[in-house]
């Protein structure tokens, strides 16, 4: 007798797990230079120019075409003391502020998951752009993360969309990601 064949052989999953606190230090410290370049490193093109994405990104300010007037520009110091680089927010910024981490912790938890279940290929974050799955107007898709073809290509060719999943909750972003072979 023959076993039966597995539907699952070929399917891969990636997960993972961030701290939003972490996210959040990270966009405070340095008078918020870090977390400009940690969404210019973590997010694509195509995710920085979503228009949901510009406004959580506004608080980081006006560097590499991350903008946002009334926000100090990259280089003053107006609200962090020359001991303490770390931004001095006001409720209504910092609460600003965990709403942009939240979001980054969790493109960067879906983008690691997708790197995890795509483990034979050496993915990084800026082959992978995660936007929602297109749908009827005026209602929002659930996120899907499109993987960049080895050939360059975002659409056709040898791209992937694969379905990932993103959760917030108690602190933490968690995310899991489908591929398969």
């Amino acid at each position: 007798m023959q076993a039966p064949a597995s539907i699952l052989r070929n399917l891969k999953i990636g997960t993972d797990i961030c701290n939003v606190q972490r996210i959040y230090d990270l966009l405070t410290q340095n008078n918020g230079r870090l977390g400009r370049r940690f969404a210019e490193k973590i997010l694509v093109a195509q995710e920085r120019n979503d228009e949901r994405a510009k406004v959580r990104l506004s608080v980081l300010g006006d560097a590499k075409g991350l903008m946002c007037a009334g926000w100090d520009s990259p280089g003053t110091r107006s609200n962090a003391s020359a001991k303490d680089s770390s931004l001095s927010l006001t409720r209504t910024q910092a609460s600003e502020m965990m709403r942009t981490a939240e979001f980054l912790a969790g493109r960067f938890a879906a983008k690691e998951a997708a790197i995890k279940a795509h483990h034979d290929r050496r993915l990084t974050f800026q082959d992978i752009w995660i936007r929602k799955r297109p749908t009827a107007p005026g209602r929002s898709g659930a996120p899907e993360a499109v993987i960049r073809g080895e050939d360059g290509s975002w659409e056709g060719g040898e791209a992937r969309v694969v379905p990932v999943s993103v959760s917030h909750d108690g602190g933490v972003a968690q995310a899991v990601c489908m591929a398969e072979e």
